[in-house]
């Protein structure tokens, strides 16, 4: 097996782990101050998504995997009234999961 193919299955593997842990527990909450991996104008529109479901344009335009976006809102759904920033915790998830994001919303 090539080493890119043992790669991806382990990147897979990874985010398959993340989704369950975040089934058993609560995810861990998040500020957008937190996710200093997204440049400021892309931390700037997670900011303003609030704690409405289903606000502005979900996934945010810079979000490349709308399927591990989805999976990482699942995983906050049934918490979201806990979280004052829930799109902030989305977004570490989806991190979390291995989505990746525009490359030039990652900050420097």
């Amino acid at each position: 097996m090539p080493i890119s193919d043992l790669m991806k299955l382990a990147e897979r593997f990874e985010a398959k782990l993340v989704a369950e842990a975040a089934k058993a527990l609560p995810p861990e909450d998040r500020k957008v101050s937190d996710l200093t991996w997204l440049d400021e104008r892309a931390r700037d529109y997670i900011g303003k998504m609030g704690k409405d479901v289903d606000s502005l344009m979900n996934p945010p335009p810079f979000i490349l995997d709308k399927d591990i976006w989805k999976k990482a809102k699942k995983a906050v759904k049934k918490h979201w009234s806990k979280y004052q920033e829930p799109y902030s915790v989305i977004t570490h998830i989806y991190e979390s999961m291995g989505g990746k994001i525009k490359k030039k919303h990652k900050s420097s």
